[in-house]
């Protein structure tokens, strides 16, 4: 409740303004890229100082935390991959991870194709970075564990086929689906 209660009081005291559709603090700060900027700026430090494939491994790993802990606590993931599908699609959006839509999927065969809008850290860095943004690897690190534990797709390692941040309509990663190089 506290959150709530602070929400309402800096509505009522007009510090957080609803502008275009998005909540602004001061009538400046993007309350909810706030976080956003602070993640992809880490990312993308930890990306140019370490390179690509370190941050892959750190969505891989973190995300195997959070994949692990869906499993164990939610208990949803045993047999029924369409119905984890439309969990996974909720929770992503929930907890900040954009829209996920799953075009593709054989899990046995190790086939998934997904799109993905409106990520916040994603969307800050296009802003921000460009091109030049290396954010994407966590993200593909993260959505690979999460594709291989709670869909059961064998080996996933997800790769960049289109990138918003290339000039494309929507990030889209697939893994073992077509031979298309990387954006």
């Amino acid at each position: 409740m506290g959150l709530i209660n602070y929400l309402k009081n800096s509505i009522i005291k007009k510090s957080i303004k609803i502008e275009d559709g998005r909540a602004k603090m001061f009538g400046k700060i993007d309350y909810i890229m706030f976080p956003a900027a602070a993640i992809a700026e880490l990312f993308q430090k930890i990306g140019k100082d370490m390179g690509e494939d370190y941050l892959f491994d750190l969505g891989y790993e973190a995300g195997t935390d959070g994949a692990n802990e869906m499993i164990e606590k939610l208990g949803l993931f045993i047999n029924s991959i369409p119905a984890n599908i439309g969990i996974i699609n909720s929770m992503f959006e929930t907890l900040g991870f954009g829209k996920m839509n799953i075009k593709v999927l054989h899990s046995q065969q190790g086939q998934i194709l997904l799109t993905l809008t409106e990520h916040p850290v994603i969307d800050y860095a296009k802003l921000k970075y460009g091109k030049k943004s290396r954010v994407c690897a966590v993200y593909r690190g993260i959505f690979s564990i999460h594709a291989e534990k709670e869909l059961k797709v064998k080996d996933c390692k997800l790769i960049e086929t289109q990138c918003i941040l290339k000039g494309n309509k929507f990030c889209e990663w697939s893994s073992n689906y077509f031979a298309k190089k990387k954006a």
